[in-house]
């Protein structure tokens, strides 16, 4: 739900600009089920087999997998909900100003106001164990499903693990799903998975091996509201019709208060005797932001364009969020201190344009970004008081997120070209043409911490210390090559595009190993959109074809170019009618 009001008006060479605005949201997943199914003997009983390099979907040919020694073991049902409300209100103020018939233009400033509340929940979680006592908590099942019993020949007071050739599904086809090189094997039937939750939920608290999965309940948690200030002043200087000069600042100041848990998973039966408190931490910082651009035209088919602006990217919720978790020695810490990552970019573009050339544009920049927002990996905590953990923390293992105090850079070459062929004989005149083609260079020092064990004191008590350094890499999430082609037509009402998009592997995360570092593949996508308007009320009918060859988003790891993930979403396609109301 969102609502706008504003407020628009002229006061000779003043402009007013006011607006007000409230937006709500809520997600909710209102019954989100997992089912476990274990296989008791070991999955790979000659364990040198798979001590090679082999591709994951070989894996299993090297497993012994064996469904008549294969167990219920969890059923978990869970709720999520996210709730966001966000109240906004903004002035700007402008003037324009002419001192001569060459020099002219306008000043603006203005400011802005946003108060935003963030909650995330997941509520109602609970589940339950068959698998354990070697069968005891599955006796609910059995006491609805008697025949259960019958085929296994146990009688009725006896249980045993409940196999999964009694729940299994031998109906569903998977198809052809990623090319068909990872079997599903054997698939669980839905529907008897749904009557066996009902089953445990009903006795959920009167059976003892039924229970809230507290953990999961809380674990995720968080919940707080955020408080953003910002200013800004700006200007337009014409200096007749060759130049253009448009320097500015803004100011911006937030304020973030969060809770989430600290909690203790050590436990046995972390799901059922999670410990935890709640925490409450405050963020607050400010920036300020300069921008100048400059646009110079010497002639009417040419123009030059600089800029140079600074920029800020602030962390994910899930980055700040005062969430801790202990396991034995791990600590996994969210850094609440996080601040964002501040950029200082530079422009340079050339820009020509005539009837039959269209829009060609060329240029470059360079981007330098300081405070990254990395992850540590492992670290040792010698220390505890320098994150404010008690005493016995000491000596723990620890993964974090700092910013990064290498500052990392960006640069690249840019080329866009806009036109259609109106000069073109008879039909040949419908076309357009626009293609862009980005190529980009990064570089980027990441932080690597080695931990190596001293002497102690007494000596026979060694102690541990973390040696830090730094590895060049690419910079995270960047790829090399991007191009972008749009080939289409227009006649009268009709209107056809098909477009490529290309991108080469992005570098998604860094490793002191080259071997271990993850990428995305490259993606190549085809798309296709047509319409046409018919005769009547503004009426037209329109199609999209998305991803016409079914390309997949596929995760790469550099040391074999095997998968670690593959998103695949196929083709889509949308048929409609619109109506433009004039």
């Amino acid at each position: 739900m969102s609502n706008i009001l504003g407020y628009e008006q002229r006061f000779g060479k003043w402009k007013v600009e006011a607006k007000i605005s409230h937006s709500y949201s809520k997600s909710s997943t209102p019954n989100q089920m997992d089912v476990t199914y274990a296989q008791g003997n070991p999955v790979f009983p000659y364990p040198d087999s798979v001590n090679q390099s082999i591709p994951p979907y070989e894996v299993l040919d090297h497993a012994v997998v064996d469904d008549r020694n294969t167990f219920l073991h969890r059923l978990i049902v869970r709720k999520s909900e996210l709730e966001e409300r966000q109240l906004e209100s903004s002035l700007d103020l402008s003037y324009d100003y002419a001192i001569s018939n060459q020099i002219n233009g306008f000043i603006k400033f203005g400011g802005k106001y946003r108060y935003k509340k963030r909650a995330y929940n997941i509520y109602d979680s609970w589940g339950a164990d068959p698998w354990i006592g070697q069968g005891r908590g599955a006796i609910p099942i059995y006491d609805a499903y008697p025949w259960m019993r019958e085929e296994l020949g146990i009688g009725p007071d006896e249980f045993i693990k409940l196999p999964i050739g009694l729940a299994d599904d031998e109906n569903i086809d998977h198809g052809n799903f990623l090319k068909g090189e990872y079997p599903f094997g054997t698939s669980i039937d839905l529907d008897m998975a749904e009557e066996m939750l009902a089953i445990f939920q009903k006795e959920a608290y009167d059976a003892a091996d039924n229970y809230p999965y507290d953990r999961t309940a809380e674990l995720w948690d968080f919940s707080g509201d955020e408080k953003f200030y910002a200013a800004y002043f700006m200007t337009e200087l014409n200096l007749g019709k060759s130049i253009k000069f448009t320097p500015g600042v803004r100011y911006e100041h937030n304020t973030t208060e969060y809770m989430a848990a600290n909690g203790e998973t050590t436990v046995i039966f972390p799901e059922r005797f999670y410990t935890h408190v709640d925490t409450i931490e405050t963020r607050e910082n400010g920036f300020l932001l300069p921008m100048i651009h400059l646009k110079y035209s010497p002639v009417d088919w040419f123009d030059i364009r600089l800029a140079y602006t600074k920029t800020l990217a602030r962390p994910t919720y899930q980055d700040f969020v005062p969430r801790m978790d202990v396991f034995n020695l791990d600590v996994t810490y969210n850094n609440f201190k996080l601040i964002p990552e501040t950029a200082q970019n530079y422009d340079i573009y050339l820009s020509f344009h005539q009837n039959k050339l269209g829009l060609f544009t060329a240029g470059g920049f360079i981007k330098r970004i300081d405070n990254q927002i990395f992850g540590t990996g492992k670290r040792i905590i010698t220390d505890p008081a320098e994150y404010g953990f008690p005493d016995e923390f000491l000596s723990k293992w620890m993964y974090t997120s700092i910013n990064n105090e290498y500052q990392a850079k960006i640069w690249g070459l840019e080329f866009d070209w806009q036109t259609n062929f109106w000069y073109l004989p008879g039909v040949l005149k419908g076309i357009v043409l626009n293609i862009n083609y980005t190529h980009i260079f990064s570089e980027a020092k990441y932080p690597f911490t080695t931990i190596e064990q001293v002497p102690g004191s007494p000596v026979w008590a060694p102690e541990f210390m973390n040696i830090d350094s730094f590895y060049v890499g690419q910079l995270i999430d960047q790829p090399d090559d991007i191009v972008n082609v749009q080939l289409g037509y227009d006649y009268k009402g009709f209107s056809a595009r098909i477009s490529m998009l290309y991108q080469s592997s992005i570098f998604k995360s860094p490793n002191f190993w080259p071997e271990l570092n993850n990428y995305t593949d490259s993606y190549l996508r085809w798309d296709f959109s047509v319409r046409q308007k018919l005769p009547w009320a503004g009426l037209e009918v329109f199609s999209n074809i998305n991803n016409i060859t079914s390309a997949q988003d596929r995760n790469l790891v550099a040391g074999a170019n095997w998968e670690s993930s593959i998103q695949h979403y196929g083709m889509t396609v949308d048929l409609g009618v619109r109506m433009r109301l004039q």
